[in-house]
């Protein structure tokens, strides 16, 4: 929020259950009703070519990058046409290792570094997209 308010962007918030307001002027909180799924959809419907979405859905991203979308995880990494797919093919071997039992734990704790690195990244993104 810190970073696009500093740029004169405006930041919105889409999500399934309700959430704190923000408070920042550019700042907005979507809820919307129907689930997880319901937030992705209306992510999706209103999502432009140069949008920046920061998911760590998958399916979500995949589908973003698709309509040109720039998209970034909440560690810092950047999806795009050339890793999207190997994100893709990961997320779906996992899901089905989980479903037969194998895998039990979750992704590690999100840490102060995955913060830095998240926070540079989105920063480097925007000044990209801002000079053009």
């Amino acid at each position: 929020e810190r970073l696009a308010e500093r740029r004169g962007l405006g930041v919105s918030h889409v999500c399934a259950v309700q959430m704190r307001d923000r408070g920042g002027e550019s700042v907005s909180v979507i809820e919307v009703p129907g689930g997880p799924d319901a937030a992705d959809e209306w992510i999706l419907e209103n999502c432009r070519s140069g949008d920046i979405v920061i998911t760590c859905d998958v399916p979500l991203a995949a589908s973003a990058v698709k309509i040109g979308a720039y998209v970034l995880e909440h560690r810092g990494r950047e999806l795009d046409t050339e890793n999207i797919g190997g994100r893709v093919q990961m997320r779906d071997l996992v899901t089905s290792l989980r479903e037969q039992g194998n895998m039990t734990s979750g992704p590690p704790p999100f840490t102060a570094a995955d913060r830095r690195a998240f926070t540079d990244a989105l920063g480097r993104m925007l000044d990209r997209l801002l000079k053009n």
